[in-house]
């Protein structure tokens, strides 16, 4: 049996570029970046990709911005049986 635990920082990891790597290499990162930007009402990825960082590192972006990043990841990382996945997040 594979099991995987994926362990996410919280605030204060945040950075201008985060995103970047998934952004680049998966399509599906684009089309979730247009969902956020729709339900949030502003556009998530030039403030993750641009900044400006004292922005970014307000709460109220903060938080859309690392839950974005995760949810980018994980189905990108582990395809399968999902019930053999935990994942672990702080802020």
């Amino acid at each position: 049996m594979n099991r995987m635990a994926l362990v996410f920082p919280g605030q204060g990891s945040q950075y201008v570029g985060m995103g970047a790597t998934w952004h680049s290499g998966f399509a599906e990162a684009d089309r979730l970046f247009e969902e956020v930007a729709d339900i949030l009402g502003y556009d998530l990825k030039a403030l993750c990709m641009a900044g400006p960082m004292t922005q970014l590192s307000r709460t109220f972006y903060t938080q859309p911005a690392l839950l974005n990043d995760k949810c980018h990841c994980i189905p990108t990382l582990y395809e399968g049986n999902r019930n053999d996945l935990r994942i672990f997040s702080w802020s």
